[in-house]
């Protein structure tokens, strides 16, 4: 135990730790994470939007013994799902990360993966566990804060009783056999959930269907103005969508102003995922295919921020449905070398087709097999770092510079 809260000093965690009563100032409105090392390039690495769901039971107090709702320190002990008119008690909360200090959030399982020679080993294991019949593995893609965090002003709660009578189970009518399955499944109800992403491919996908988009606008109004175009996405992803679906374009382009579709598009809006929560992953492609003419005004870059995703699959797809034409279609794709903000930057020729090694447009000619200050001096771009010989890849040491590569190479 000494040697764990010697880890979590190091850290940066409050002082606290598992003795004492933790908090130092009762008036901060947040204690953000302080560690030193590889997972202090991770703080970065939150996501926009995180929810939290809570009630009455969540509040009370805390020991290095337990961890107790007022009712339990009062003996009563019943199930929430037992008591009368549970779902008015139910919350669900909203969070706007960047309207918080850096490092307030952390990712549980990069905490985890630190600790994980000082006997969290197993925990590790346990939130990567494949599901014995289905595809998917127990995470959830959970975040961390410490302390207190205020959120008022940063965030918005909806009862979970105003999201049902929005018409959820017409969304997801799984959850409506969830809620009366005897016993629960918890964690499983999750993994069948998300069977559809991994089981269906895109082109066998069906268009969302009317009151699948009613039903989501429906529940988003009920949050107040700046959190409904984000709930309306979150909710839409609950199930896999075709890209570019129509209907959700429609919806999205008529029924929001120019000011909220560019803000949830906007390189602020981070979303961090892989294919263990495919329910954010299926998202992140149609972010940066719809944004991509903020980069070129005839949509030949597109940028990835933060952590990258498998694109191939996705783009293709997009450009078929879209039938885009041979002069609009995505030349380079840009992304960091890895999540940090020190990163160095890639710039990758699209192939001919996904399995292709000839390339789209490959990086002029000139630049190929040059490196460093050659490769500056031939390009007139700062901070190159190399071009392959076969110009399908290159790199930059700035976003800017890959971004002024990649700008020559479209017009070369």
């Amino acid at each position: 135990m000494e040697e764990l809260n010697a880890g979590f000093g190091k850290l940066g965690l409050n002082s606290g730790g598992f003795e004492g009563d933790g908090l130092q100032n009762d008036t901060q409105d947040q204690i953000p994470f302080q560690p030193s090392g590889d997972l202090a390039a991770k703080l970065g690495d939150s996501p926009r939007y995180l929810f939290r769901v809570f009630s009455e039971a969540s509040a009370g107090e805390n020991t290095n013994e337990w961890v107790k709702s007022p009712d339990a320190m009062k003996g009563i002990l019943v199930d929430i799902f037992a008591r009368d008119d549970p779902l008015k008690t139910i919350q669900l909360c909203i969070v706007d990360t960047t309207k918080f200090p850096r490092g307030v959030f952390l990712r549980d399982l990069d905490l985890i993966e630190e600790f994980e020679d000082k006997g969290l080993g197993n925990l590790h294991t346990l939130r990567r566990k494949q599901h014995f019949f289905y595809s998917g593995v127990y995470y959830f893609g959970e975040y961390l804060s410490q302390g207190q965090t205020k959120i008022r002003g940063r965030s918005c709660i909806v009862s979970c009783d105003k999201i049902v009578n929005g018409n959820l189970f017409t969304l997801a009518p799984s959850f409506r056999k969830e809620l009366a399955a005897k016993p629960l499944e918890w964690a499983n109800s999750v993994i069948k959930f998300r069977e559809p992403f991994y089981r269906f491919a895109n082109s066998s996908t069906k268009v969302a269907e009317t009151a699948h988009l009613t039903a989501a606008i429906t529940i988003a109004l009920g949050f107040e103005p700046n959190w409904i175009l984000p709930i309306f996405a979150n909710l839409l992803a609950l199930s896999p969508r075709r890209a570019q679906d129509q209907g959700i374009i429609g919806v999205v382009i008529h029924g929001f102003p120019s000011v909220e579709k560019r803000l949830l598009l906007s390189q602020e809006t981070k979303v961090v995922a892989d294919h263990t929560i495919p329910e954010v992953l299926q998202f992140v492609p149609f972010q940066k295919y719809a944004k991509r003419r903020e980069y070129d005004p005839e949509g030949r870059i597109m940028v990835f921020e933060g952590q990258s995703v498998p694109w191939k699959d996705h783009l293709y797809t997009l450009e078929d449905e879209q039938k885009t034409e041979d002069q609009n279609k995505v030349l380079y794709v840009l992304y960091p070398e890895k999540p940090a903000p020190d990163a160095k930057w890639r710039i990758q020729a699209v192939p001919v087709t996904k399995d292709s090694f000839q390339s789209r447009k490959a990086l002029p000619e000139p630049w190929r097999g040059a490196r460093d200050s050659g490769l500056e001096e031939i390009t007139g771009v700062p901070g190159g770092v190399f071009v392959h010989a076969s110009g399908f890849i290159g790199g930059n040491k700035t976003f800017e510079g890959a971004k002024a590569m990649a700008d020559k190479a479209c017009s070369f």
